[in-house]
């Protein structure tokens, strides 16, 4: 039987480097997949001597969750990713504040309009 040990880190090495969905997919059907080589182990249990399948499928079922934790765990990141990627080039870039006005300085600037406006309406 293949070292389960050796599996779950190879497994969690290969899903730390998948950074797209399609290659998160391609690591789900490597290893949990019908095929995969976590089920091919999981299978080959029943082919253990009977004193032995007890801690072979525990010590399996340990890896098969440390692997699906990992794989969602990844998945919900690399969605994050792709949602930060695809709203990142969608956003206006800001402009800086403007400068607070002073209440004084607001009154002068509209006094200032206001008799400009009175001067050209005078003038017409």
């Amino acid at each position: 039987m293949l070292d389960l040990q050796e599996l779950q880190a190879r497994a969690l090495d290969e899903l730390a480097n998948a950074d797209s969905q399609e290659a998160l997919e391609q690591w789900r059907h490597a290893y949990l997949g019908r095929t995969g080589e976590l089920t091919l182990a999981l299978r080959s249990i029943g082919q253990l001597p009977a004193e032995e399948r007890p801690a072979a499928g525990q010590q399996a079922n340990q890896v098969r969750q440390a692997l699906t934790e990992g794989f969602e765990v990844r998945q919900a990141a690399v969605n994050e990713a792709a949602m930060a990627a695809t709203l990142a080039p969608s956003r206006p870039p800001s402009a800086p504040p403007s400068p607070p006005v002073e209440p004084a300085v607001a009154v002068v600037q509209t006094t200032r309009v206001r008799g400009l406006v009175s001067g050209v309406i005078a003038a017409e």
